[in-house]
């Protein structure tokens, strides 16, 4: 006779989720029993042709039940070489990045 197994539960959150947490409607939260990391959506900027070259997202990481600091967290890809069409393009596209960059950083403000 077997006995049924019981579908692991969520662990709570030691400390509520800020408003700009993409796990924060989550059921599942990755969370431990001493921390528990909160990250936004991530912003991208792509080069053409050659893929991402930086992603920002907003990242809390709190501890034992104490609530940290919200940081901008920022990574570098690659490199490119563009032509004048392509440096226009990825122009716009750093302005509009920069723009979300600002986002996160009033959002941050209210965290």
């Amino acid at each position: 006779m077997s006995t049924p197994t019981q579908a692991p539960t969520a662990l709570h959150h030691p400390t509520p989720c800020p408003p700009w947490c993409k796990d924060r409607a989550a059921s599942r939260h990755d969370a431990g029993p001493s921390l528990t990391p909160h990250f936004s959506q991530q912003i991208q900027l792509d080069v053409p042709g050659a893929g991402v070259l930086a992603r920002a997202e907003l990242v809390r990481l709190d501890e034992t039940g104490e609530r940290s600091e919200a940081a901008l967290f920022i990574q570098g890809e690659s490199t490119a070489e563009l032509s004048g069409v392509e440096a226009d393009l990825f122009i716009a596209r750093a302005e509009a990045w920069v723009d979300g960059l600002r986002a996160l950083r009033r959002e941050m403000a209210g965290a």
